[in-house]
């Protein structure tokens, strides 16, 4: 294996922290640049005539592709008349295929995905993505340093020219991510569990260069930069993410309490835990989500008071939409229609809101988050399907300590998620699939 033959593969992972990159010249905020390497990638791989692994996980994807695909073909000539208008600028056929491109690349990332990891081997593959994540959070620490020096608008200006964002990010930081919370998702979801499995379960170190003839392990730094990126951006769902990952490892740690060295890993994870929850409980809008929950008692009123009223109203649009085409749902890329066509009457009044109820603004009623966006738009047999995926992969894989590690973040992440073209899910199938723990001993795994 040249060094040559491995590059497309590794600038394919290596890129992962990118979300949206000025070179792919559309609006949307899911550009991943990941996007412009995967087809080539994939082309050649198929050239040099090379599988994708195992097939099972591959033909439960083409199931939920080929299902969603005809779903969009059906409200294609089945338009529903209530919502077959131009809308944010955007006719109803025109909503619909631009749904359906988030298909194809979904497709396109986990083949292209799987490829690296069949070609790379588990070990070097997911080293990669590490290393990849790992630069969008030292490009964070980076921006929190401009940003106190008084220097945000040169921050915004340097980062965009690999990734934009829609506004100047002074309080917070974003890396390399279109905004702050999907940094802290891939820290929470790929970076912190992947360097806890392979330092605490395969007990193999990161390294970057060698020094004197030995390899120098920088996970711990790696940790730290992830962990300090993360709290520099302020997430409330990356706090959440951070502590149930903390949680999962000191129960893995549990299996062997009687160490002195795991006593110390867990007294030294609880600790950092703690520090991080203190730091980032200090913002305010960290403070505003803790403030909802003393209001636990009414969802609304609690959402509300977290700064997050449009969010539950979105939510409970999706629900109502699911409850009324509960098995097929209304088509990818239609609900925020939805939305405009029958809003909570009590959400009318947010500011927010009101965006997207007007037709000049060009922000969506997206509920973000894809659990309830998979059911009200792809109904019960949509939701099914994407379930049935991932546990196809967690049971090719068997790696259940992986999985453990790494269910906290992704369980958040789809609270927050709004589209299947990010790499989060197509990643994460991949990792489940291939980094496999009974065979972990040999070359190409972990």
């Amino acid at each position: 294996m040249s060094r040559a033959s491995r590059l497309p593969y590794v600038l394919l992972l290596l890129t992962v922290g990118v979300t949206s990159t000025p070179l792919i010249p559309i609006s949307s905020s899911a550009r991943p640049l990941t996007l412009l390497l995967a087809l080539p990638v994939l082309l050649l791989h198929i050239l040099n005539r090379r599988g994708f692994g195992r097939g099972a996980l591959n033909v439960f994807v083409g199931l939920l592709a080929f299902y969603l695909v005809f779903l969009q073909l059906f409200v294609l000539v089945n338009p529903n008349p209530q919502i077959n208008f131009i809308f944010k600028g955007q006719s109803y056929f025109q909503d619909i295929f631009s749904a359906l491109l988030t298909v194809v690349v979904f497709l396109l990332h986990y083949f292209a995905f799987r490829a690296a990891f069949v070609y790379l081997g588990a070990a070097r593959a997911t080293a990669w993505v590490i290393y990849g994540v790992a630069v969008s959070a030292l490009v964070g620490v980076l921006q929190w340093i401009l940003n106190q020096a008084g220097l945000a608008e040169l921050s915004h200006r340097v980062t965009s020219v690999f990734s934009v964002s829609a506004i100047v990010w002074r309080d917070r930081v974003r890396g390399l991510a279109f905004e702050p919370s999907w940094l802290a998702s891939q820290i929470t979801v790929f970076l912190i569990p992947l360097l806890a499995y392979r330092y605490l379960v395969v007990m193999k170190p990161v390294t970057v260069f060698a020094l004197g003839g030995r390899r120098v392990g920088v996970g711990a730094v790696l940790a730290g930069i992830g962990v300090l990126a993360l709290a520099m951006t302020f997430s409330r769902g990356g706090l959440a993410a951070l502590l149930g990952t903390a949680m999962m490892v000191l129960l893995y740690l549990t299996k062997n309490v009687n160490r002195v060295r795991n006593i110390v890993r867990a007294t030294l994870i609880a600790m950092a835990v703690v520090v991080t929850a203190y730091g980032v409980s200090n913002n305010a809008y960290v403070a505003s989500a803790l403030g909802g929950l003393q209001q636990a008692g009414d969802v609304q009123t609690a959402f509300a008071t977290a700064n997050a009223g449009p969010r539950f109203a979105a939510w409970e649009a999706a629900a109502d939409t699911f409850s009324q085409h509960p098995y097929f749902g209304v088509g990818l890329g239609l609900q925020h229609r939805y939305f405009a066509a029958s809003p909570p009457r009590w959400a009318v009044s947010l500011p927010e809101v009101q965006a997207w109820l007007n037709p000049a603004v060009p922000d969506r009623g997206n509920p973000k988050n894809l659990l309830l966006k998979l059911l009200s738009e792809s109904g019960l047999v949509g939701a099914i399907l994407f379930a049935a995926t991932f546990m196809v992969a967690l049971i090719q894989g068997r790696n259940w300590t992986l999985a453990l590690f790494m269910l906290p973040g992704l369980l958040v992440d789809f609270f927050s998620l709004d589209s299947l073209a990010l790499i989060t899910c197509p990643l994460a199938l991949v990792l489940f699939s291939e980094v496999s723990y009974a065979r972990k001993r040999r070359y190409n795994q972990l």
